[in-house]
């Protein structure tokens, strides 16, 4: 019985935050820290383009409306970092291939006691002004929600982050494999 309480009284609060939370992004990895593979495969990372339709929230957490205004930032951070540490060369000067990255979707949405985030980015791989590679990637991450903090919201928009740039690190391998083979 004090268990049903504590719960009707955790979603009565969090029912009642109307505050906005206004984020300031930072970027986090989850990759485990004896993760090594070297690609030999160098990538110019070029400016990430916020192509949202909606690119004054990320979604709401509870009822209260989740803020941030450096969005391209945190996911150039998540990216480069990301790339990184599965293996690739990473620049934002030069490379063997160009990488452009555009932010379609990051956004976060409650479900009672629980926070998902989606992040949906598209990547353009190109060699010598060649497209070798086009798709978009979109990756989910989900946390329990016990504060409405900061905290809990960027670990799940990280969690969604580093789950996309894994996706890409995996499936963009190949085209580094066929530029080194023709060396």
């Amino acid at each position: 019985m004090k268990i049903l309480c504590v719960i009707f009284i955790s979603l009565f609060m969090l029912g009642c935050q109307t505050k906005p939370i206004n984020l300031n992004l930072q970027h986090t990895q989850n990759i485990p820290s004896d993760f090594n593979r070297e690609t030999q495969c160098d990538i110019k990372l070029l400016t990430i383009r916020d192509v949202r339709s909606n690119k004054e929230t990320l979604g709401q957490a509870g009822n209260a409306p989740v803020l941030a205004n450096n969005v391209s930032d945190w996911v150039y951070q998540g990216v480069h970092s990301g790339l990184e540490r599965y293996g690739y060369n990473v620049s934002g000067k030069k490379g063997s291939m160009s990488l452009q990255v555009n932010i379609k979707l990051a956004y976060l949405r409650p479900l009672p006691l629980r926070l998902f985030a989606t992040v949906s980015l598209e990547v353009f791989l190109h060699q010598n002004q060649k497209r070798l590679y086009h798709h978009t990637f979109r990756a989910i991450g989900d946390s329990n929600n016990w504060a409405n903090g900061d905290g809990e919201v960027m670990d799940v928009l990280n969690t969604a982050l580093n789950n996309a740039v894994a996706d890409i690190a995996a499936d963009i391998e190949p085209s580094c494999f066929r530029i080194r083979a023709k060396w």
